[in-house]
C-alpha cells in the first residue's frame, strides 16, 4: 500500500506525519488568549537549529571522525556557502511559522500552507520552460479552489489582511528555498556525506537565527531579558524542540527511504488529522466549508503527487570537491 514494503517505511512514513502534526498543535497550544506567546519564538527557533547542528555533528563525527569533519569544512567552503541562500528562506520560514500559527488555527494553517505546491509549479513552467500536463494544471487548480474557500470563510471585509501576507511570505519562502535544493544544491553536493550536507545547512541556518535574534533584540528589548530566556525552558517548549529535531531527522530518512510522492499523500494526511485533532483538543471548529476545503486541497494533492514535477538531475562535478571518505572529485 502506497508503496510502503516493510515495517521500517511504514514506521517513518507514520512517523513523519505524527511528528509535524504535533509541532502544529504544541505551537497553537502554546498560544496565549491574545494569540501571542509567552516565549521568544526566534530564540525557540535558534535553539532548534543549533540541537539540528548538534546531532548532525554527533552523528557525522561517530560515523567518520572530528578530524574528517574539520578537513571537509576546510575543503568545501564553496559548497557551504551555496546553502546560504536556502538557510536564509528556511530561517524566515521557520520564524513566520510561530507567527502564522498565532494567526490561524492549525487546519487553515495547513490548507494555506499546501498553496506551495501551485507557487512550485507557476516557477517550474515559468524559469525552467517545463510545460505543466493537463493532469497538473487541474490538482493546482483544485488545490487553489480548496484554499481561496478556506480563505473565504474567514475573511472579513478585507479580502488581503496582514496575516495574510506573512502566510504567501511563507509560502514563497517554502517553494523557492525547495526549488534551490533540488536544482542546484542537490546537484552540486549530492557526492557529500548526507551529516554534512546537514552540517552546513544547520550552521547557516543557525548563523541567520542569530541574526534575527539580534535584529529583535534591538527592537524589542524584551527578547532577550533573564525571563525571556528562562521562559524557552519550559517543558512545552524544550517538547517542541526536541519535536523539531526529531521530525528533521525523520524528514531526512523519509526522502531517503521513501520519495517525495509519499511526501505529498503525507501532507494530504496531515490535514486531514490536524482537524481532526484541532477539533477535539483545541476546540476548533470544522464547518461543512472548512470539510470541503480540506477535501479538494486532499485531492489535489493527491492527483498531484500521482503526476509530480521533477527537474533532471545533473549532477555537477567540481574539480576539488572533498568527500567524506577522503576521496577528492
Amino acid at each position: 500500500m502506497l508503496g510502503l514494503v516493510d515495517c521500517t517505511s511504514w514506521l517513518v512514513f507514520i512517523a513523519y506525519v505524527t511528528l509535524f502534526v504535533n509541532n502544529n498543535l504544541l505551537i497553537a497550544f502554546t498560544k496565549d488568549k491574545d494569540n501571542s506567546y509567552s516565549y521568544s519564538t526566534v530564540l525557540v527557533v535558534l535553539l532548534i537549529e543549533l540541537s539540528k547542528l548538534t546531532v548532525a555533528t554527533i552523528f557525522y563525527c561517530h560515523k567518520y571522525s572530528f578530524h574528517n569533519l574539520v578537513a571537509d569544512l576546510q575543503s568545501n567552503k564553496t559548497a557551504f556557502a551555496y546553502y546560504l541562500i536556502p538557510s536564509v528562506l528556511y530561517s524566515i520560514f521557520n520564524n513566520l511559522v510561530f507567527l502564522n500559527l498565532a494567526n490561524y488555527n492549525p487546519t487553515n494553517y495547513a490548507i494555506l500552507l499546501q498553496f506551495s505546491i501551485v507557487i512550485t509549479g507557476v516557477i517550474y513552467q515559468c524559469l525552467f520552460k517545463k510545460d505543466l500536463s493537463w493532469q497538473q494544471w487541474i490538482s493546482l487548480s483544485i488545490l487553489t479552489l480548496g484554499c481561496v474557500i478556506s480563505h473565504m470563510e474567514e475573511a472579513n471585509e478585507v479580502f488581503l489582511e496582514l496575516r495574510d501576507v506573512f502566510i504567501l511570505i511563507q509560502v514563497l519562502c517554502s517553494s523557492f528555498a525547495g526549488v534551490y535544493n533540488e536544482y542546484l544544491l542537490k546537484n552540486y553536493s549530492s557526492q557529500l556525506d548526507f551529516w554534512l550536507q546537514g552540517i552546513f545547512m544547520y550552521a547557516n541556518t543557525s548563523m541567520c537565527c542569530v541574526v534575527l535574534v539580534t535584529i529583535s533584540g534591538k527592537l524589542s528589548p524584551g527578547v532577550l531579558t533573564a525571563s525571556s530566556l528562562k521562559s524557552v525552558f519550559e517543558p512545552v517548549v524544550i517538547l517542541i524542540v526536541v519535536n523539531n529535531v526529531i521530525a528533521g531527522l525523520v524528514t531526512g530518512l523519509f526522502l531517503y527511504k521513501l520519495n517525495s510522492i509519499l511526501k505529498k499523500f503525507a501532507l494530504a494526511i496531515e490535514m486531514v488529522a490536524l482537524a481532526i485533532l484541532s477539533r477535539a483538543l483545541l476546540g476548533t471548529t470544522v464547518n461543512f466549508t472548512k470539510a470541503v476545503s480540506i477535501l479538494l486541497v486532499s485531492v489535489s494533492v493527491i492527483v498531484y503527487s500521482l503526476n509530480p514535477l521533477a527537474i533532471k538531475s545533473e549532477v555537477v562535478v567540481k574539480p576539488g570537491l572533498k568527500l567524506s571518505n577522503g576521496d577528492a572529485r
